[in-house]
């Protein structure tokens, strides 16, 4: 009977230690980031696998307020998804975790949706969601924000070969792709007067802007329109006059 409790606590510390090893072995080995476009399609994954940076990302994981018991209902689409592949024994396959993340541009902030079920919905405060915006969406955008050009336009289609400007610095590069990304669909099927304005990020749109509305529309798709939140309106109307009263 001893040699019997013997075996069974022999067994029972060595469960606990490899059970503890194996979960403090778990590593972040790459993260895949897709970019959710204007048409609600995903973008061409972008690939993260610098140590460097999958650390910073994961340190800022590690800020989401998580909570298992809601049931999120959200009302658009993501702004982005990305998928962790983690490593536990280098002999099994990584298992992926995917996380859709909102990112709320009139507060700031970000939310959060994770495949793991003891995460489930999450919330990240603005400091934490600009770091995170920084990482991600600079990360999958980088080969093809290098610059934006702007054409005045004369119609749907025809612009002013005579008044466009090119824009590189990377702050106003943001702030553009900021509002398409933050664009709200507007349900139905519309008619809209001749643009004001043709933007070309690598992918390209037609432009409304104003103080007071702004309003984008994929050059494939001209039957549908998306409204610009009032951050972005104010940051891109001033862009714009800034650009072409120069």
């Amino acid at each position: 009977m001893k040699k019997w409790i013997g075996k069974f606590f022999v067994l029972f510390v060595c469960i606990l230690v490899f059970g503890g090893c194996s979960k403090s072995s778990k590593q972040l080995t790459r993260i895949d980031i897709q970019k959710v476009k204007i048409d609600e399609n995903y973008g061409e994954a972008v690939m993260i696998t610098d140590q460097d940076e999958l650390e910073s990302i994961e340190a800022i994981f590690k800020q989401i307020s998580w909570d298992k018991n809601i049931i999120p209902k959200m009302a658009r689409k993501e702004d982005v998804k990305t998928t962790f592949f983690y490593e536990f024994d280098k002999n099994r396959p990584e298992k992926l975790t995917e996380y859709s993340i909102w990112l709320n541009q009139e507060n700031g902030t970000a939310t959060i949706i994770s495949s793991d079920k003891d995460e489930n919905y999450g919330k990240l405060d603005k400091e934490n969601s600009e770091a995170l915006e920084k990482q991600l969406i600079d990360t999958s955008s980088s080969e093809s924000r290098e610059k934006v050009n702007i054409y005045k336009t004369i119609s749907f289609s025809e612009v002013n070969e005579k008044s466009f400007v090119v824009i590189t610095d990377s702050e106003e590069i943001n702030s553009i792709k900021e509002a398409v990304n933050g664009a709200e669909r507007v349900s139905g099927i519309v008619n809209m007067a001749d643009p004001q304005y043709k933007v070309d990020i690598g992918e390209t749109y037609y432009l409304w802007v104003s103080e007071k509305s702004g309003t984008i529309m994929d050059v494939k798709d001209t039957h549908t329109i998306y409204t610009l939140s009032n951050k972005s309106v104010k940051q891109v109307n001033e862009l714009i006059i800034s650009k072409f009263d120069n």
